[in-house]
């Protein structure tokens, strides 16, 4: 009898390498068409531009969610003082996960990993937000879990069609 045992493979979080960088322009592009972004024009070489440059500057992050060599979901954000303050805060820009790997591990590493950066950075506080309108209620539901709380809400109004 065998007494092996199979573990199932882990979710890894890893920094983003240069030859990943359009797989996670694939994962943009998904993420505006699912999102409310979709009435927003999506360039993909602003897209790059900003992904090469994150990639270099220290105060960006810009990692991902990996499964058995998959990317799965990608997590950007950035470190900045309060405009009132020399105190920094970490902001997230983006967080998709793929829609067959929601409701696996992938987000609540890719936060996870975001507030240890943060941590490392110095940062006073963490700010992720629900803007993309993609399973807000969930979403809402793991932030909770997460320690993060709701202040104030976020607000937006189309001005030019």
């Amino acid at each position: 009898m065998d007494n092996t045992t199979t573990e199932a493979p882990k979710t890894v979080i890893e920094d983003i390498p240069a030859i990943d960088l359009m797989k996670v322009v694939h994962l943009g592009r998904d993420f505006h068409q699912e999102s409310s972004f979709r009435r927003i024009s999506f360039d993909e070489g602003i897209l790059i531009n900003f992904l090469s440059a994150a990639i270099v500057n220290d105060s960006y992050y810009l990692r991902g969610a990996y499964h058995r060599g998959l990317l799965t979901g990608v997590l950007v954000g950035y470190l900045t003082p309060y405009v009132f303050s020399q105190e920094l805060h970490a902001v997230e820009t983006a967080l998709y996960v793929i829609p067959d790997k929601r409701g696996s591990s992938a987000a609540f590493k890719l936060i996870k990993n975001f507030e240890q950066w943060a941590i490392s950075k110095d940062a006073r506080e963490v700010i992720i937000t629900i803007r993309s309108d993609i399973n807000k209620h969930r979403v809402t539901k793991l932030y909770n879990k997460l320690g993060f709380q709701s202040e104030g809400s976020f607000h937006s109004k189309i001005i030019k069609e």
